[in-house]
């Protein structure tokens, strides 16, 4: 069967061949490869960076804020960054195109057209609205202080108008009294009223320096000058210092105490002092205090000496196990021990009318007073303005 069946193959094509010319056809087809494409969509970043996401006052750079200058920077710094890619992405079309030109649509001729007008046009922008973003917000700040009273009480606010010019975001302001105390104000509002609370005692406050800085992140020293006077109602205590602080006690030398203060605008003296005397080797234990009290009416003191011309007070101590009475106008009596080393004052509180100054020793530092009511209500920021010196007592019982 099988070769009766390719014999009647073989007869078919010898008698087609025998009737007419034979036609061979080429059914081969060209395949055209994909457009280049990119991950990216260009047109849609422009429209988003450059019109959707802008402020709406961003194009007018002469006048918009700098948030919305610098965003417009910034969103052309971004559709910038795609140039190089833009660039590889064209070539790759111009290329395919070039072989298969059938394949350009009216899509990539309005790509190619927006590419050479708009997306062209953004390179040359972007350093226009950069050369105007520094001159606006870059350079030196100009700033001008003022305020209607240099004269404040303090734990009150100082109220200062600060004028300055559109290009400065920060200010500070480091300040100076004749005590050695400092004092930094941080400004970040500007052409308004900005205020500041005082946590410092009192004194005569100057500039000592005044940096600018601009939104471009560049620091400037400006020369300004501004001072202002912080007042208290109470004496300014500023110095504690230990006179004969290695007393013999076979002879019973007195230990004196100094105290130097200067007067308050309300309070000229203290009427109470205690002094917190700790042991050297047990810093959190006192038994042990030096005491001067006054009364104003009756002129009577206890505990030692007030001298207001001269604006100081002299507290006396007496080592002694059997001195009578304990304590009277001439001293504070404290017992002869045992110490082993040394006394040192730890913590002192200060009594004047309804007030009450307190400062505790903490590494060899007063901290700040407790809760001290100020002319603006109670404030617990106020620094204390003792400074110790001579702070130890040695005992050679």
């Amino acid at each position: 069967m099988k070769k009766v069946l390719m014999l009647l193959l073989f007869l078919l094509f010898a008698c087609g061949g025998s009737s007419e010319e034979t036609v061979i056809q080429d059914t081969t087809t060209t395949t055209i490869p994909s457009v280049p494409t990119v991950d990216f969509n260009i047109v849609e970043i422009y429209k988003t960076k450059l019109e959707a996401d802008l402020c709406s006052d961003a194009k007018d750079i002469d006048t918009t804020s700098e948030k919305c200058l610098k965003q417009y920077k910034d969103n052309l710094e971004i559709v910038v960054s795609y140039s190089e890619k833009i660039k590889i992405y064209v070539t790759e079309l111009n290329n395919y195109f070039e072989l298969y030109p059938s394949e350009m649509t009216e899509e990539y001729t309005k790509l190619f057209k927006f590419i050479n007008t708009e997306f062209q046009a953004v390179s040359e922008n972007y350093e226009l609205i950069t050369n105007k973003y520094i001159e606006r917000f870059g350079g030196v700040p100009v700033v001008n202080l003022s305020r209607d009273s240099n004269l404040i009480e303090s734990g009150c606010k100082l109220l200062s108008k600060v004028e300055a010019s559109e290009n400065i975001i920060k200010l500070q302001l480091i300040y100076s009294n004749e005590y050695g105390d400092e004092f930094e104000f941080i400004i970040n509002e500007f052409n308004s009223e900005v205020s500041k609370t005082i946590n410092q005692f009192s004194g005569n406050f100057n500039l000592l320096s005044a940096t600018a800085t601009n939104y471009m992140g560049e620091e400037f020293s400006l020369n300004i000058q501004d001072n202002f006077t912080i007042t208290n109602a109470l004496p300014r205590v500023t110095n504690i210092q230990i006179i004969n602080n290695t007393p013999n006690l076979e002879n019973n030398e007195v230990v004196n105490i100094r105290i130097d203060y200067e007067p308050g605008t309300y309070y000229d003296f203290f009427e109470e002092i205690y002094l917190g005397l700790y042991n050297i080797e047990n810093k959190n234990n006192t038994n042990n205090q030096a005491i001067f009290m006054t009364n104003a009416e009756n002129s009577y003191t206890q505990g030692g000496e007030i001298y207001k011309e001269e604006g100081y007070i002299l507290l006396s101590l007496i080592f002694s196990d059997t001195r009578v009475p304990k304590n009277d106008e001439w001293a504070t009596t404290i017992p002869l021990g045992p110490y082993s080393k040394s006394l040192f004052i730890g913590s002192y509180s200060f009594f004047i009318g309804d007030f009450h100054l307190f400062g505790h020793h903490n590494l060899s530092n007063f901290g700040v007073f407790n809760e001290f009511n100020t002319a603006c209500g109670p404030n617990d920021n106020i620094k204390t303005t003792a400074k110790l010196v001579n702070n130890e007592i040695f005992i050679n019982p």
